[in-house]
């Protein structure tokens, strides 16, 4: 008995056509969680900032500025 169909009734190459396309389909969704993920938290941080943060942290100069004062111009 040598019949080339699984017991799901699929031949072998309906079987391969089907596990690339899931395991393409798992990571698309792998990705999409990572990227949205990442915009979930620069929106929390962003609402962090604007929301929670006092007034006067929010109105204060940068500091930055007076960090590269020494620096040579290139």
């Amino acid at each position: 008995m040598s019949d080339d169909s699984l017991f799901t009734g699929m031949t072998r190459r309906q079987r391969l056509v089907a596990e690339i396309s899931y395991l393409q389909l798992k990571g698309a969704g792998l990705a999409a969680v990572v990227v949205f993920g990442a915009w979930i938290m620069i929106a929390l941080l962003s609402w962090f900032g604007k929301t929670i943060l006092a007034e006067d942290s929010q109105l204060a100069d940068d500091p930055a500025p007076a960090a590269f004062q020494n620096m040579p111009d290139q």
